[in-house]
Formats: structure tokens, C-alpha cells, sequence
């Protein structure tokens, strides 16, 4: 074989493929340098050779490959741009630490660069790079003892462990946290484009007995997001917020699946007037129901559909199934009986022109009158996008929709929106109930709060009325229905149409 087929052997053999190789030829032209440069050779001499500079040749191709090789190995464990501890470094480190200390309360500082991945992604891997090697540097002059380790953990993640006696000056309080946390947040300048800001900086601790690098790396970790997603710089681990933020996690893919399946199902709890107690109108309530029979309360699952969107399947869901059964009534007791049914629908779905067409939609599906559907929003959702909400309300009630005001005193409270928004209903909420009966000063908010609704054309319902002395009370005020466990608590259809005759 020629030299050219011993070079590729040589190379392709995991034995032999890191030995320096010098090619000596007589064929000198540029090509064939190329092709045994190229194929892995580390120099090429042409035939005739001087002996001397061969062997110079040959202790600087030795050198070199030792080079290549301690960088190899070196940034096997250490990040290239800014020298700091790999992830599995970083870890071993405290890991070791934490089993020879097993008394001593061990930190981990972790640093999340959100604006990272946006300078990659807008102006490209270089300037990321040279930002992050601009924060390193910044970290390590905060972080100067030789007992602390600096590790760089993904692309956008700096972090620091050690004992808490080390690091002491960083995590005894927000204060001295602020020593690592303004230097970071100051402007950095690459390009002629300006940086600032977009930084959470999380810490966890624990005693070294526990012996879980990866739980308080990944606590710490859990903390720097919190930080970042609450706009607070920094934050600690709090386990009751992870305990939540995982049964959450645990949650979702199940809450979609009972969507699908049709888990959820509503209840409905009687409204009455508030002189003859007889039942006027309903609030459609959901409820998830297990297959187990076991129940999963809305205080649960109705914040994480807000939160993942699955909200508006929710919507949806009770939209039609809340006009479903009106029909099922309509059939049932005839189209003289008078009753309507109240529907919560989302602030975040209140914004969205869909909502229309959903409720046009179920309407037509079950072939029932505009009157008997109520559509009750939050304060909240006139906050979000007063003049996108006005709109959506003015077509609704254009179909013959009634808009009730929910909760009302409870957020924002704002008198100008009864002004501004075509309301109907003014539900007075649960806290001005509370004591109603014991304390003299509720009762003067209840009859002002039910004045301004009478005033404004408005009809009233209280809610939350559970003993006998608040019915008394919202007689006198004119209250016009009332809502309550004292009446009647949500139920299912079956249940409802015991009572409902």
C-alpha cells in the first residue's frame, strides 16, 4: 500500500489514531500536501530530507499533539468560553464536598440569562458568547474565594456553590444578595447594541447529609425562574411553591384527558327572590368528577387552565353543556316556565371575538331562546382590554344575552365600569355578606352597594347568604335574588328537578 493508504490505517485504528504522523514524499506539489494534511497527517517533508529538521519536525508534532491533548481533556470538564466547571464537574465537586461535610449547610447560587437565547437567536451564537463571557467575568469578580466553585451549567446558566459560611456575604439577606445581583444587571454593550436586565438568580440550601447535589442544583434552578417569571431578580427555593408548581405539572396532562373524556360536568345552584324564596334563576358550577367517584376541586384545576389555556376548552365545555340543558328543561317543564342560567366565563376569554360565535353556535345547536342564557364576568376581564371587552358585551347583549357583573367588590372595584359596561346583574360578592347580620358597618355597604344598582337600572344578587338574620337584612335593602348555601347548595340536574317544579 502507498503512504496515503498507511496514513488512513493509522488513522482509522483507535490504537494508533492520536500518533503524530509526518509524511516524507517525493511528491512535493501542493495537492498531495493538501491530501495528507486533510487525511490527518500533522507535517509533510519532501524527499530529499534533512535529518535535522525532521527531528525538529517531529518534537514539534509530539509537542502539539500533547497540547491537543491536555486541551482535549481540559475542556472535557471546563466550558471554552468561560473557563468555568461543565455541569458534570460542578456536580461531582459538590457532591465530594457535601459527603466529607455532612454537618455543614452547603449553597448553590443559580444565575439564568434569559437574554442568552434572544441576542443568539436575533443577532447570532458570536455576540451571546461575548455576552456571556462578559457576565462570567463579572461573576468571578464577585466570587474570588478559592473554596467557591463557578460552574457554567447550560448555555444561558451560570452557577456558584459552596458552604453557606463562604458564600455568606452573597445569601444572609437581599441585601448583600444585591452585591452579585447590580453588577450583573448592569448594561453591557456589544455592537453598538445595549443590554440590561433579564436576569433571575435563585438559591437553594441544604445540610451536606442530605447528600443530592442534582436536588439543589435543581432547586436553586427552580428558584431562578420563579425570579425571573415574578420580575424579582432574586429568590429563594421555596419548597411549597415547587410542591405546587409539580402537582400542577402532574395535573395538567390529566385535566386534559378529562376534558376529552368528558370528565367535567356541571352543577347548578338555585338563585331565588328574595321575598318569596322561590327559585328564579341557576349558576351553572363545574365540577371533575374522577372515575373513582372522588371529586377535584375548581380551587385547583380552574387556576391551571387559566394558566395553560386549557381554559377555553373549559369555556367552551360549559357553554354548551349549560345550554344542553336548558333545552333539556325547556322540554321538560314547557316554554312558559321562566328560569335562566348563569355561566362564568374567563377574563382571558372575554377578549377573544370567538366567545360570540361559541354562544351563537350552542344557541342554534339546541334551538333555545337568547333569554334563558346569562354570561357573568370578573372585574378583571374589563381590565384586561376595556374597548375589546365593551364590544364583545354590546353583541352579546344585541342577541339578548343578560351580562352580570360577578364578584363585584372584589378587584378593582371601580365604580366607572357600572358606568361604561352595558351590565344587567350586579352580583355582590361573599366577603360583604360575611358578618353582615353582627356588624353595623357591612350593613351600610350592602344597602349603598344595592342602591347604586337600582339606581343604574341594575338587578341585584348577593351571594354567599348562609343564615337566616342576612336574609332578613337584604329584605329590607331590596335585594333582588338571593345565592346561597341558607337556600340551596350547587346540585346536579337530577337533584335540581326534585325542587324545581
Amino acid at each position: 500500500m502507498d503512504g496515503f493508504e498507511v496514513l488512513e490505517k493509522i488513522k482509522s485504528t483507535p490504537k494508533t489514531a492520536n500518533i503524530s504522523v509526518i509524511m516524507i514524499s517525493a511528491l512535493d506539489d501542493i495537492q498531495n500536501v493538501i491530501k495528507g494534511i486533510e487525511m490527518g497527517a500533522d507535517d509533510f517533508l519532501p524527499k530529499p530530507f534533512n535529518p535535522i529538521l525532521l527531528n525538529a519536525r517531529l518534537k514539534a508534532a509530539v509537542r502539539k499533539r500533547r497540547l491537543v491533548n491536555i486541551e482535549t481533556n481540559y475542556y472535557k470538564d471546563f466550558d471554552k468560553d468561560t473557563d468555568f466547571a461543565k455541569l458534570e464537574l460542578f456536580s461531582g465537586t459538590l457532591d465530594n464536598e457535601m459527603s466529607n461535610n455532612l454537618d455543614t449547610t452547603f449553597v448553590v447560587v443559580y444565575i439564568r440569562f434569559s437574554l442568552f437565547n434572544f441576542i443568539s437567536q436575533t443577532l447570532g451564537p458570536d455576540l451571546a458568547r461575548e455576552y456571556i463571557q462578559h457576565q462570567g467575568v463579572r461573576v468571578a469578580k464577585t466570587c474570588k474565594d478559592p473554596e467557591i466553585t463557578i460552574g457554567r451549567l447550560a448555555d444561558d446558566v451560570i452557577a456558584i456553590s459552596g458552604t453557606a459560611k463562604n458564600l455568606a456575604y452573597l445569601v444572609e439577606n437581599i441585601e448583600t444578595l444585591d452585591k452579585l445581583y447590580s453588577p450583573l444587571n448592569q448594561t453591557i454593550t456589544l455592537e453598538k447594541e445595549t443590554f440590561k436586565g433579564n436576569l433571575g438568580i435563585g438559591i437553594s440550601m441544604t445540610k451536606g447529609r442530605e447528600k443530592k447535589p442534582k436536588s439543589l442544583i435543581a432547586n436553586a434552578a427552580f428558584a431562578s425562574q420563579t425570579a425571573l417569571d415574578n420580575d424579582i431578580g432574586i429568590a429563594f427555593y421555596d419548597p411549597e411553591l415547587h410542591q405546587s408548581n409539580l402537582n400542577k405539572f402532574h395535573l395538567e396532562p390529566k385535566l386534559k384527558e378529562a376534558i376529552r373524556n368528558r370528565e367535567l360536568c356541571l352543577y347548578y345552584q338555585p338563585i331565588v327572590n328574595t321575598i318569596t324564596s322561590e327559585i328564579e334563576t341557576f349558576e351553572a358550577l363545574i365540577r371533575w368528577i374522577q372515575p373513582d367517584g372522588s371529586f377535584i376541586t375548581p380551587f385547583k384545576f380552574i387556576p391551571l387552565a387559566e394558566e395553560t389555556g386549557l381554559i377555553f376548552d373549559i369555556d367552551s365545555f360549559v357553554i354548551d353543556e349549560t345550554c344542553n340543558q336548558i333545552s333539556k328543561w325547556i322540554t321538560k317543564y314547557g316554554p312558559d316556565k321562566e328560569f335562566s342560567v348563569g355561566v362564568n366565563i374567563s377574563a382571558k376569554h372575554w377578549v377573544n371575538p370567538s366567545l360570540i360565535k361559541e354562544v351563537d353556535s350552542a344557541l342554534r345547536k339546541y334551538n333555545i331562546p337568547s333569554k334563558y342564557l346569562k354570561l357573568e364576568m370578573t372585574e378583571s376581564a374589563m381590565v384586561d382590554d376595556a374597548n375589546a371587552v365593551k364590544k364583545i358585551v354590546s353583541i352579546l347583549k344585541s342577541m339578548g344575552i343578560k351580562i352580570a357583573l360577578d364578584d363585584f367588590g372584589t378587584g378593582y372595584s371601580s365604580l366607572g365600569y357600572l358606568i361604561e359596561f352595558p351590565v344587567d346583574i350586579l352580583k355582590v360578592d361573599k366577603v360583604f355578606v360575611d358578618d353582615l347580620h353582627t356588624e353595623n358597618k357591612r350593613q351600610k355597604l350592602m344597602s349603598h352597594i344595592l342602591s347604586i344598582a337600582n339606581s343604574l337600572g341594575m338587578k341585584s344578587i348577593v351571594e354567599g347568604v348562609e343564615h337566616v338574620q342576612q336574609v332578613e337584612i337584604l329584605k329590607q335593602f331590596s335585594c333582588d335574588q338571593i345565592q346561597g348555601y341558607y337556600f340551596y347548595k350547587p346540585m346536579p340536574p337530577v337533584e335540581i328537578e326534585k325542587i324545581f317544579n
